[in-house]
Formats: C-alpha cells, structure tokens, sequence
C-alpha cells in the first residue's frame, strides 16, 4: 500500500503473513509491493484454473531481483488472499492446492527449495497469532492448515515434523 502524507510519499506493505526482511532482500520497499501486486494479479488472473494459476505463477517471468524472491511473494499473495474478509471468489482452499501444486511442481529447482518451509512457516505465524484474529481468518488458517497435513506424502516434511514445529511457536 502506497500512502500519501503531507511529506511526500510513505511506503508501508501490510500483509498477514510476515515474510522477515532477512528472507527478501530487495534495495526497496517499491520493489516488494510491486512484485506482490503482480504475483497477485496472476494468482487471479487464473483463478478458474488451479493447475494454471501454479504453472503461470512458478513459471513467471520477473527480474533476477525480484525472481530470487518469487517464491516468498507466491506464499505471500496466497496467504493474502486466503485471509481476506469479506466475500471470497474463490474458496481458501483452492490457494493452499495452488501452493501444493507448486511444491510439487518445482521439487527439483533449487529457487524452490524450501517452499514447503515458506508454506509451513505461515501455518505456524498464523497460529501464534490465532486470538488475535478474526474468527474466521482463524478457522480458514485451521481448515488449510489440515488440508496441507493431509496432502502430505512420503519424502516430504511430516506431520510430526509439522506438529512439532506448532508447538515450538506455542501453539
């Protein structure tokens, strides 16, 4: 989000899901908002189409900058969008099986590989925070949290690693 003020200009990004500033390195704050308008804007561009929305989102093309961070701004848009209030388009389901699709997708590139982790890594921010968020924000992150546990197979994290790691954030 762009605000103005009476100096000028001020840059603020709020997203649900915090992605920590060590993990996106870009020279500004600029860069972040649009490499996540555009990440969204693909992810509902091709909303009609899970496996589309997947391939086009993995498959896009950015600057090296920002292409170092594709998969930060993917798990950002989605989390984003599941956690909208309001009247849904589509169900927070269909963007975790966008982010499942992806996993699966890219197990081989070496820009992805710890997209599971990214994945997980909201699971495990939006249940530190559940009390303090709205009701139904905290029952999608539930519902999506358990459809992820669900569609685990074997070579990837497991559910007591997943477990494990809620109840080292407190949860």
């Amino acid at each position: 989000m762009i605000q103005r003020n009476g100096r000028g200009l001020e840059t603020s990004y709020f997203s649900p899901y915090y992605v920590p500033a060590t993990d996106i390195k870009l020279d500004s704050q600029y860069d972040l908002a649009v490499g996540l308008d555009l990440v969204s804007a693909v992810l509902l561009a091709f909303q009609e189409s899970q496996p589309l929305s997947a391939h086009n989102l993995w498959n896009l093309y950015m600057n090296e900058e920002l292409r170092d961070v594709l998969p930060h701004l993917i798990v950002n848009a989605a989390y984003t969008q599941m956690c909208k209030l309001g009247e849904q388009s589509k169900s927070p389901l269909f963007y975790i099986q966008v982010l499942i699709s992806i996993q699966q997708q890219t197990r081989e590139s070496s820009l992805f590989k710890n997209f599971a982790k990214l994945i997980e890594g909201g699971f495990i921010y939006l249940a530190q925070y559940t009390s303090k968020l709205d009701p139904e924000i905290a029952q999608r992150a539930r519902e999506v949290t358990a459809y992820y546990i669900s569609q685990l197979t074997l070579g990837e994290t497991t559910h007591n690693q997943i477990y494990a790691r809620l109840e080292e954030a407190g949860v």
